[in-house]
């Protein structure tokens, strides 16, 4: 067994090396989207861009320069509403096109205000909630398949089925790593504890506790309120069983309970996690989301799901790296601190 002793502050820099690890190919003056100069008017102004990738890493080097470009645009926004004291608006649509999908389109409003910070709403509606999110195109692939297509290589025969749950999982990847890019080690972590919770040990734990209870309920004298207990176990381990069953109800379990950014308001808990970072002076671990108020409740909130989520992930692959998953779904090699 490895000597592991990650941190949340490990993963969330590990999160930010992979979002900034083609900086010094980025150029904060490459703008992706076209400016207005001093045209402004406060109507809704429409920018829609399609970024050609071939593989993940393709996409991580442009979004950084997305991100750039909106909070550089947003910072113009700003600086015009300050000076004619009204608010502006400004959306864009983000796509991501790889050889055999796309992406589903990314939602970005940015909005400035005259009593507060300006802020952007990113969103893409094909995903919505993790609670109400479709996880049935989770069904046609696996960890293996993912890990291929985010390397750049493609099956030209895949189907239809496959193509459309690829747009579903590369857009939770660029949105909620926009967002916060420790969604780089987060997302895998949950996705590799999901595979192992359907194929393995978690299904078998189960339905060996669901036979114990049940031959306790059948041999056992119990009273009336040890026997409504033992039910109500039976129930709860009845429902888990079923859920196991299907890999989309699995995954479905596993980004609920464990997804840091499934909380409330995960973005304004992740600003705070960012300026902590940003302050290292260290231009590997720079992220900014845009300038709306942090919450630190929310980031507390946020490092407590972290670190559930990092430690079921240890104690379940104990001889795994966070540089090793980083390589296996990235194809990127980065040295640990």
């Amino acid at each position: 067994m490895k000597n592991k002793k990650a941190n949340n502050d490990d993963i969330n820099k590990f999160g930010r090396q992979v979002y900034n690890y083609q900086s010094k190919d980025c150029n904060i003056k490459d703008f992706y989207f076209s400016r207005i100069e001093n045209q402004l008017t406060g109507k809704l102004i429409s920018r829609n861009i399609e970024i050609q990738c071939i593989s993940i890493k393709d996409m991580i080097k442009h979004q950084k320069l997305v991100d750039q470009s909106l909070m550089l645009y947003l910072e113009k926004m700003n600086k015009e509403a300050k000076n004619s004291e009204c608010v502006y608006n400004a959306s864009f649509s983000v796509s991501y096109k790889f050889p055999t999908f796309i992406s589903n389109i990314e939602s970005v409003v940015l909005n400035t205000s005259t009593s507060d910070k300006p802020y952007r709403i990113s969103e893409v509606k094909t995903l919505g909630a993790y609670s109400n999110m479709e996880y049935s195109c989770w069904n046609v692939l696996n960890n293996k398949k993912i890990q291929t297509v985010f390397k750049g290589q493609y099956n030209k025969y895949s189907s239809y089925e496959e193509n459309y749950a690829f747009s579903q999982v590369i857009s939770l990847f660029a949105c909620e790593s926009s967002r916060n890019p420790t969604t780089y080690i987060t997302a895998p972590m949950v996705l590799e504890l999901a595979e192992h919770f359907y194929n393995n040990e978690l299904r078998e734990d189960k339905k060996t506790s669901f036979l114990k209870l049940s031959s306790n309920l059948n041999t056992s004298l119990l009273d009336e309120e040890e026997e409504l207990k033992v039910k109500n176990e039976l129930a709860k381990y009845e429902k888990e069983i079923e859920v196991l069953k299907t890999r989309s109800k699995t995954i479905k379990m596993c980004f609920e309970y464990y997804f840091p950014m499934a909380i409330d308001k995960a973005v304004s808990g992740a600003r705070v996690t960012s300026d902590k970072l940003n302050k290292i002076n260290n231009n590997k671990y720079f992220h900014q989301y845009d300038f709306g108020r942090p919450n630190i409740n929310k980031e507390k909130e946020l490092e407590e799901k972290n670190s559930v989520l990092k430690q079921l992930w240890e104690d379940t692959f104990p001889d795994r790296e966070i540089t090793e998953l980083i390589k296996d779904w990235y194809d990127i090699e980065l040295i640990g601190e």
